[in-house]
């Protein structure tokens, strides 16, 4: 996905595996067959629903304790086939991510609220304090996790601002402004930070179901995609709040800071692409490193997990000449996704904290660019050769997220 960057789910299973991020890019086994005639039971007591929907939430969390993909597979809406395929993609991905025995969570009902047809959307919090608002459909009985159909989403409609042109659903009118206004506010904190802005057209696309992209990567909260919008537009697609896809996110700040962190986060993109030339994009790191760090993200949590489990993914990898499992080419690592995020926003925050700024890392990216040689370099902007950065960044590394 070359002409894509996107954000990966910093909170999508972040219950299960103590606040891990999970960005799923494999494709599950084949599910096994599922009847598509199945009816949705007439609305049933608060009561019975709320001990329904949490027995759901158990074999959800049983699913992902005990790596049963048939378990979590009884638990999805059978009708949405997108969906269904979106969640076992990250559960297979999730499975072989070096988090996956940290899987050792509960979830419990908080409540619920009424949706349309037939959905209701439940509350849920983690044993880790997280949230998530998740749709629910009762089918011959049971609660499956599920989503609005394209055709109950309603007529889209857009409205411009600046040079920034919103798509929006009636289904999700109850959050749409607010997401437009963290979007304008994620616009202002990259700018400032990157000390650059761009007037580029650009569609942001508010998606409250994802069959709306059926065969879209899994496991992105947000991505943006240049000159892949209506009238070659620049394009950034937002999962929005209440759906499965947003994922889990911190009671502290709600689901409205960790947004703003990710539209900050895909913004940066942008102006990296269209201020910056998008220099050092093909390393991976240098770009999804430059968008976390600039973004704000929490990484803490993740680098200490990596730390006290030796599983810090090298800069450069000097064990293998094929699949090389490395921060230079992160773009091919795939279960540990989150780790390589976590860690790529380090080296741009050690650059900009030991060489004095992000020009050093502008002007590194740059010469990498030119010369497609890392160490080369490292030595013309940063004045050492790459062994030398990797063994202080990871000195540094230890010393600034010591436990």
């Amino acid at each position: 996905m070359l002409s894509q960057a996107y954000t990966p789910r910093w909170g999508a299973l972040v219950a299960l595996a103590a606040c891990a991020v999970l960005a799923a890019c494999a494709a599950p086994a084949a599910p096994p067959q599922a009847s598509v005639t199945a009816t949705a039971t007439p609305t049933p007591t608060p009561a019975h629903a709320a001990a329904g929907i949490q027995q759901t939430l158990d074999r959800y969390t049983q699913a992902y304790n005990q790596n049963d993909q048939q378990l979590l597979t009884q638990i999805i809406d059978p009708q949405r086939l997108p969906f269904r395929r979106f969640t076992l993609s990250n559960f297979t991905s999730f499975q072989s991510s070096w988090e996956h025995d940290r899987a050792r969570a509960s979830l419990k009902l908080l409540g619920t609220t009424p949706l349309s047809d037939g959905l209701v959307l439940a509350h849920i919090q983690a044993s880790n304090g997280n949230l998530a608002d998740w749709p629910l459909r009762q089918v011959d009985g049971q609660w499956l996790l599920s989503e609005p159909s394209k055709q109950q989403l309603g007529t889209p409609s857009d409205m411009t601002i600046g040079h920034i042109t919103f798509t929006t659903y009636p289904w999700a009118d109850d959050i749409n402004q607010e997401v437009i206004d963290l979007m304008r506010q994620a616009q202002h904190d990259a700018a400032d930070r990157l000390g650059k802005d761009t007037d580029t057209k650009l569609n942001v696309i508010i998606k409250p179901s994802f069959e709306l992209s059926p065969f879209e990567n899994a496991g992105y909260v947000a991505v943006y995609k240049p000159n892949y919008g209506p009238h070659g537009h620049d394009l950034i697609e937002i999962f929005a709040p209440h759906t499965y896809m947003f994922g889990f996110y911190g009671k502290s700040g709600g689901w409205q800071r960790e947004l703003r962190q990710t539209l900050t986060h895909e913004y940066a993109h942008m102006i990296h692409k269209r201020v910056f030339g998008n220099v050092g994009y093909f390393t991976g790191w240098m770009t999804e490193g430059l968008a976390t760090y600039v973004s704000q993200e929490p990484i803490g949590a993740t680098i200490r997990r990596a730390l006290s489990s030796h599983a810090i993914i090298p800069l450069i990898d000097k064990q293998h000449s094929i699949d090389k499992y490395d921060l230079m080419h992160m773009r091919a690592i795939t279960s540990d996704r989150p780790q390589a995020y976590a860690l790529a926003a380090s080296v741009v925050a050690y650059i900009d904290e030991r060489y004095h700024g992000l020009d050093s890392f502008w002007k590194m990216a740059r010469n990498y660019q030119d010369s497609q040689d890392i160490d080369q370099a490292m030595r013309d902007a940063l004045g050492t050769s790459a062994d030398d950065f990797e063994r202080d960044w990871e000195t540094w590394l230890a010393k600034t997220y010591a436990s």
